[in-house]
């Protein structure tokens, strides 16, 4: 009893240590020097070593995975615990060269290095998670209380991929599609990627280091690329858009209507920028045009024109006066014309779309794919039948946004 005890503190001491590791390596810890300015957060290890730990991603960096920074080669001798941790807080190579000054030196101390060391020791298993011999395991969220549409978003995903790769295989191995808890992210800890959470889902799943695939919804803008994809404009683009039209055909003065001061505020500026000579007002009765942002209740002036997001339209609580214009800004006019066309609900249009951006990043990332190499694979990925360039838009595919009247 007493040796299944000592046995279980360690594994939890073992997977505590390893979510500590992960936390430095990605930046998420809170641990930093006194001064903040080479705090792990702010310059984290992911951003020029890459989330594989291989290097190259800005400039000449070299790989730190520690099955390779422990080995020596050609111009260097192979590193150790002490010469790892000199490296990381005093910026001293491993050889006694100065670093590059690019190389943030961190107030670590031993225990935390040998945390950071460790973990890159297990970055090769790590990255390969759901990667195995005979199979790739990837999962796709389940909407709760909706079997018969989540069954039918991965029916629709697996054909979209079949289609693509010319049946269930890639490299040789077979593609097994995983239901996902959204709200559960710890339980999908040994799948290659994810696929199809609620945007709202999302972060969890990416803290984890799960990578993200065409999320429902529309991101913010400001999300990293490496850990995650979407197949949708973000908000920021659609509040672009949206400005610039409002600039062009509006009227007069402006009222934006948010719930969240932060969105109100960003609108806003955006604007302004597009429309510095027109006026905003906080005052709904001095509005020529009313943009709506979220579910706020419509302001009752039936002579101001109503700019509103698709989503939003779908979720006010009031309506609008029957003589009243409704602009409304379609975030996916792809995904909503195609299901139109298709008489099918835009869900399954998401599903094949998904299905597809899927299928090309597993025939570009290769036999050794990794977590970090099937979001790097989409780096120069355009699909053209979808509307997708991944080299203009890294991380939505795209910017397609439609401004039409109300019917």
């Amino acid at each position: 009893m007493r040796g299944l005890f000592l046995a279980a503190l360690l594994f939890l001491g073992t997977a505590s240590m390893a979510q500590d590791g992960h936390e430095m390596f990605t930046g998420q810890a809170a641990v930093a020097d006194p001064a903040g300015e080479r705090s792990l957060i702010r310059f984290p290890c992911h951003t020029c070593h890459g989330r594989d730990g291989q290097g190259g991603i800005e400039g000449d960096v070299p790989p730190i995975e520690w099955s390779r920074l422990s080995v020596a080669s050609a111009d260097r001798p192979g590193y150790g615990a002490d010469t790892f941790h000199r490296a990381v807080t005093e910026g001293i190579a491993v050889d006694g060269r100065p670093l590059s000054r690019l190389m943030p030196r961190y107030a670590l101390n031993r225990a935390e290095t040998d945390t950071l060391r460790a973990y890159l020791g297990r970055l090769h298993e790590i990255q390969r998670r759901g990667v195995l011999s005979d199979r790739l395991r990837i999962g796709v969220a389940t909407i709760p209380g909706a079997t018969e549409i989540s069954d039918g978003y991965r029916a629709a995903l697996a054909k979209s991929l079949s289609e693509r790769l010319g049946g269930d295989r890639v490299y040789g191995r077979r593609i097994e599609l995983v239901p996902v808890d959204a709200t559960q992210p710890g339980m999908a800890h040994d799948l290659l990627a994810v696929i199809g959470l609620p945007v709202a889902a999302v972060n969890p799943f990416t803290q984890l280091g799960l990578p993200v695939l065409a999320p429902v919804g529309a991101l913010s803008g400001n999300e990293d690329s490496s850990i995650l994809r979407g197949i949708t404009p973000s908000r920021d683009a659609l509040h672009a858009a949206l400005a610039a039209e409002v600039a062009i055909k509006g009227q007069g003065p402006i009222l934006v209507v948010s719930q969240d001061p932060a969105q109100r505020s960003a609108f806003a500026l955006a604007l302004s920028l597009a429309a510095p000579d027109r006026a905003q007002t906080d005052h709904a009765k001095e509005a020529e045009d009313i943009v709506v942002l979220d579910a706020s209740p419509l302001p009752q002036n039936s002579a101001a024109r109503v700019w509103i997001t698709w989503q939003s339209l779908a979720a006010r609580s009031t309506t609008a006066a029957p003589d009243q214009t409704i602009m409304v800004a379609i975030e996916t006019p792809r995904i909503v014309s195609d299901a139109i066309t298709a008489q099918t609900h835009p869900i399954q249009i998401h599903a094949q779309e998904a299905g597809a951006v899927l299928a090309e990043a597993l025939k570009a990332a290769g036999r050794d794919v990794t977590r970090a190499g099937l979001l790097k694979a989409l780096g120069d990925t355009v699909l053209v039948n979808i509307g997708l360039d991944y080299a203009r838009f890294p991380l939505t595919g795209t910017e397609e946004i439609a401004v039409v009247p109300m019917p």
